[in-house]
């Protein structure tokens, strides 16, 4: 952070994984020591990894506003929901962290597990209990910032249950939404032995286009489906900037083998998806930020040497600010690998308008 010349006030979001979650409150003892007051939002995970923790965040400068508080990315006025007392209304955070944190016109909502918000225990029933109060929780955090789970822009869905894997789309049928770029994955542990946790991210305008494509890789055997959000900006719209008109962008792209147990040659895959951002983008985009990028991995393809090459082919296609969080999952819903990307664009329409 201080390389980028920002602070740990900045940082809005925080992915933790951990190895075991029996270390689960001493993390948080340490978490506690850095962050103070209006901590970031967090999602905790536990996965197998070859260390202690894996952790990436998503940080946005502040600036100082006119009347001296601190705004966020672009001077956009920062808030925080940090909510720690016992109520009925939605969990109380369990750890040293906001229940959400807006950097117009993003909210990063923390993850949310089955917690019955009056006793703080898990709902008894497990994942078809837990799911959909789970998500309750996160609409209700949304409906503090005045948005709903409509304006969800990218859902991740972790569970410990394969059975439950195979139902993540019908839990979020329940609210009742269009469905935005959604992803399933399977992981060993959550907080709390929690048998899922949803963690959303929203953004405060309506979406615009939505386009999806397949390409098959000429050489390997396998496939990669592209899906892309595109979410006006009426903020940056409203005020004719003369640059044009930002949009924020939400892309997944699910690598799909062909036959199962195939070798998987790394950098050829990481150029083929790399390439496919850019060709996605084409003709909708003069200028590109990359806000957040994590790649979920099926462990019996989580190489080291996979990990460091997708890393390495991510800071050379992206801003060296850019750190890709690649995360060795179970099992993924879909495919063999799930790219995610959040996108800050100036579109070429407007330019040229």
């Amino acid at each position: 952070l201080n390389a980028l010349d920002a602070q740990l006030c900045d940082v809005c979001l925080v992915q933790l994984y951990v190895a075991d979650m029996a270390n689960f409150k001493a993390i948080n003892d340490i978490y506690c020591q850095t962050f103070g007051h209006a901590p970031p939002a967090r999602a905790c995970v536990g996965l197998n990894l070859p260390s202690h923790l894996r952790l990436a965040c998503v940080a946005s400068k502040s600036f100082p506003s006119s009347d001296g508080s601190a705004s966020g990315r672009c001077g956009r006025q920062r808030e925080h929901l940090h909510v720690q007392g016992i109520s009925h209304w939605a969990p109380a955070n369990i750890g040293p962290y906001s229940q959400a944190v807006q950097v117009d016109p993003i909210l990063w909502v923390a993850g949310q597990i089955g917690l019955v918000p009056g006793s703080m225990q898990i709902a008894q029933g497990g994942w078809r209990c837990e799911g959909p109060l789970a998500l309750r929780h996160a609409d209700r955090v949304l409906d503090v910032h005045r948005l709903q789970l409509s304006n969800c822009a990218f859902v991740t869905v972790f569970v410990t249950d394969p059975v439950a894997l195979q139902h993540v789309n019908d839990l979020w049928t329940l609210s009742g939404c269009e469905k935005p770029i959604l992803i399933g994955v399977q992981v060993p542990t959550l907080p709390r032995s929690a048998a899922i946790e949803w963690q959303v991210v929203a953004v405060r305008h309506d979406r615009s286009s939505q386009c999806s494509s397949t390409t098959h890789h000429p050489t390997d055997s396998y496939t990669v489906e592209w899906s892309m959000d595109t979410y006006a900006s009426a903020e940056e719209r409203d005020h004719d900037v003369p640059s044009g008109d930002e949009r924020t962008i939400a892309m997944a792209a699910t690598v799909v083998a062909d036959n199962a147990g195939q070798e998987i040659d790394a950098r050829s895959l990481a150029d083929f998806l790399w390439q496919g951002m850019r060709d996605s983008l084409q003709g909708k985009a003069v200028s590109v930020d990359v806000i957040q990028a994590q790649l979920f991995v099926e462990e019996s393809c989580a190489s080291d040497g996979l990990k460091t090459v997708m890393e390495r082919a991510a800071h050379n296609h992206l801003s060296s600010s850019v750190q890709l969080l690649v995360a060795p999952v179970v099992q993924l819903e879909s495919g063999f690998m799930t790219l995610q990307l959040l996108l800050s664009a100036v579109t070429s329409s407007s330019v040229s308008s």
